[in-house]
């Protein structure tokens, strides 16, 4: 048990006032001692109170109050004692209380009546505390750090009002809060700092804590514990809880210093960290808004050139088909069987859509075919069928050398859709898998339209003979594979020919 009998409460005090008004804090000297002298009568009454009816809730209150106010002027002796007082309401062991209270009793005592004569025991040099002028400066210098908001919260109002009174004096602006309720809502002010207690009733820190940390405004928001909990588990508690730091009770002035300034300029770096990445992110989002517009433009433009594309190959039909009117719609029919196989090859989107609309020129080399030729109602003479079999060379030239992808691939359907399996075809005598593929799909489609359609030439034949001529002409005239396709579309290839029938 301290026994204040043999200690000196009232020396204790008065070596920290003076200390404290050595580095320049007479004001904050005044202040601890006004909030002693007012509220420590108080505060003792209400431990005897609760020490005498047993009530355990009350008298850890009032102890713990009593213990921060003494504490905060140094008063360590007074101090140890309210902390058996504490220990033991928190136990629910009443025995000893009323010699502890009555050791209390006296330790305060001492410190008042020191406290009371103040001025005259230091002379003419205390006046400024004991008038309450304010200090020239800040209890510690101040720094690019001074300014700050700090939030501090704590059910205690002489422990808060303390705790204000020492960040203050480092320069910085101080939010108080009497409950855990109110900090967090404090919280969206926008602090830079928060002091928090740990043992408060409804919400203790623990709780207050880790709901900070769940909210935006305070995610990133320093946290420091103040609290009498000083086991490994409390502290790894708080830890998990969202808390960067700790300082015990009785609040040390220096050690409050060193850490507030530490988290401070930690949340100082942050700040900038973060105020750079938002500079970056608003130049990304101007850049990618730039970028987006641009590709947009380009999209349009090349959209409009696609379209101009197709276009351009309708035309081209259009000039075959002014020549060879009877096979107008031969060429959308031809066009969209073939574009039905390259589906059922499994070829890819884009390169079915490239196959629809290049074979719709497979014989614009026509144009340069006499109509003579191309319109006789009989059979071409040898003359006549050497002048025919050109249009697939011409149609290469006259899509040759293009840019387009469309175009392009029309070049090689123009020069290749008469080529044959087997090496008989024209005008290349290519067999097998020499020939390339778009031109053995668009034969397979090019000689079911002709033979069921109707020519100067000839009747149109049946669907029934067209089928058998492609049967027999599987290895033979066509790619084996490319046949068996066709016969598996068979369905959507004779829905085609139904739609675009000639009238």
């Amino acid at each position: 048990m301290v026994d204040v009998n043999t200690s000196d409460p009232a020396g204790e005090v008065t070596r920290h006032l003076r200390s404290l008004a050595a580095r320049g804090s007479q004001g904050l000297v005044a202040q601890l001692i006004d909030s002693l002298m007012s509220d420590s009568s108080g505060q003792m009454e209400a431990v005897r109170q609760a020490a005498a009816n047993g009530d355990r809730e009350g008298l850890y209150r009032a102890a713990h109050s009593l213990q921060g106010a003494v504490s905060i002027v140094g008063g360590d002796t007074v101090a140890r004692i309210c902390a058996g007082i504490v220990k033991r309401a928190k136990n629910g062991t009443f025995d000893e209380i009323d010699p502890l209270v009555a050791q209390l009793q006296s330790g305060v005592e001492a410190i008042r009546k020191a406290l009371v004569g103040w001025d005259q025991g230091r002379g003419r040099e205390g006046s400024s505390e004991i008038s309450g002028e304010k200090p020239s400066r800040p209890l510690f210098s101040g720094s690019h750090l001074s300014g700050k908001r700090v939030l501090v919260i704590d059910d205690d109002a002489g422990i808060r009002r303390i705790t204000q009174m020492l960040v203050e004096g480092l320069g910085h602006q101080v939010e108080p809060a009497r409950d855990g309720i109110e900090g967090l809502a404090k919280l969206q002010l926008g602090v830079d700092l928060v002091l928090l207690d740990v043992v408060m009733p409804g919400l203790d820190g623990f709780d207050v804590c880790r709901r900070i940390r769940q909210d935006p405004a305070g995610r990133d928001v320093p946290v420091i514990m103040v609290t009498t909990l000083e086991t490994k588990e409390h502290r790894l508690y708080a830890v998990e809880a969202g808390a960067n730091d700790f300082i015990a009770k009785p609040v040390d002035e220096t050690e409050l210093r060193v850490r507030v300034t530490s988290l401070l300029k930690m949340k100082d770096a942050q700040d900038e960290v973060k105020r750079y990445q938002a500079h970056l992110e608003e130049m990304c989002e101007e850049r990618t808004a730039s970028l987006r517009k641009a590709l947009e433009q380009m999209a349009e433009a090349q959209r409009v050139a696609y379209q101009a594309q197709l276009e351009t190959v309708e035309r081209l039909a259009i000039l075959a088909e002014y020549k060879d009117k009877v096979t107008g719609r031969h060429i959308r029919r031809m066009s969209e069987y073939s574009a039905v196989i390259a589906r059922g090859l499994k070829l890819p989107p884009a390169e079915v859509e490239l196959i629809l609309h290049a074979s719709r020129m497979h014989d614009v080399g026509k144009i340069a075919v006499p109509e003579a030729i191309l319109r006789k109602p009989s059979s071409l003479d040898p003359h006549e069928w050497t002048v025919m079999r050109q249009h697939s060379a011409i149609g290469s030239r006259i899509l040759d050398n293009s840019s387009s992808h469309i175009l392009q691939a029309g070049r090689v359907i123009a020069l290749h859709h008469h080529e044959r399996w087997d090496g008989a075809g024209y005008p290349s005598g290519l067999a097998g898998s020499d020939i390339p593929l778009w031109g053995r799909i668009c034969a397979v489609a090019d000689v079911f339209d002709a033979v069921t359609s109707e020519r100067p030439y000839k009747p149109a034949f049946p669907n029934e003979e067209a089928l058998e001529l492609l049967r027999e002409g599987r290895g033979k005239h066509f790619d084996p594979r490319v046949v068996d396709v066709f016969f598996e579309c068979l369905d959507e290839i004779l829905a085609i020919q139904a739609k675009h029938k000639d009238e």
